[in-house]
């Protein structure tokens, strides 16, 4: 969850770091491969979280 929160806060910053908001809206520029891989960083933490939690309740149960 931790690593989720600061994946979320580094695309973020990385975004308004990246983007000029003054220029006309753009499907793809120069960052979009930077936004691609933080989108896939965020995906994985979630779905490793959500097993490792999933796991967690499972064991509970017995």
């Amino acid at each position: 969850m931790i690593a989720a929160i600061v994946l979320a806060i580094v695309s973020v910053v990385a975004f308004f770091l990246t983007e000029d908001m003054s220029n006309t809206m753009a499907y793809f520029d120069k960052y979009t491969i930077l936004m691609a891989v933080l989108l896939i960083g965020t995906l994985i933490t979630n779905l490793l979280g959500k097993k490792k939690s999933d796991d967690s309740e499972d064991s509970s149960d017995e």
